[in-house]
């Protein structure tokens, strides 16, 4: 099984939510929505809880936000990627975005041998006024922003 596994603010109207989220060839997981506000700090977090030989065991939570549970993963496929996403939906015009940016920061990745060496890559939505940039690049103290 291969597949993504991840921490989502997501909308559904005028208002913010979270979820973790699971999406493999063995399927789609996710959390109930977690109602949030603007300007809530969210800490994301993937955990690797166990492994047997070539079977990984993660949880997906928001750790500062107990109330919005969290999502484990048991028998995955190592996790071997990383991506910092903002999902949108019901965008019918690029004024349905809200005015500003969403800056992720403090990214710290870490794995079982470390910290790895990894450059974050960009894809933007130009044609609809959104743009992504890499501020500060790396496994350390990343920053990723987002603007509308």
């Amino acid at each position: 099984m291969c597949g993504c596994m991840t921490g989502s603010a997501a909308g559904g109207g005028a208002y913010w939510s979270i979820a973790s989220w699971y999406v493999g060839t063995g399927g789609t997981y996710y959390t109930t929505l977690y109602n949030v506000n603007v300007g809530d700090e969210l800490t994301g977090l993937i955990t690797l809880t166990g492994q047997s030989g070539s079977s990984y065991n993660y949880l997906s939570e928001f750790s500062n936000i107990p109330a919005a549970g969290g999502l484990a993963l048991s028998g995955s496929a190592e996790l071997v990627w990383a991506t910092e996403t903002l999902e949108c939906y019901g965008i019918t015009a690029s004024t349905d975005y809200p005015a500003g940016s969403t800056v992720f920061n403090n990214i710290q990745i870490t794995g079982t041998g470390g910290t790895p060496a990894l450059s974050w890559s960009v894809n933007s939505d130009s044609a609809d006024g959104v743009t992504a940039s890499v501020n500060v690049d790396g496994a350390t103290n990343g920053v990723v922003t987002i603007t509308y």
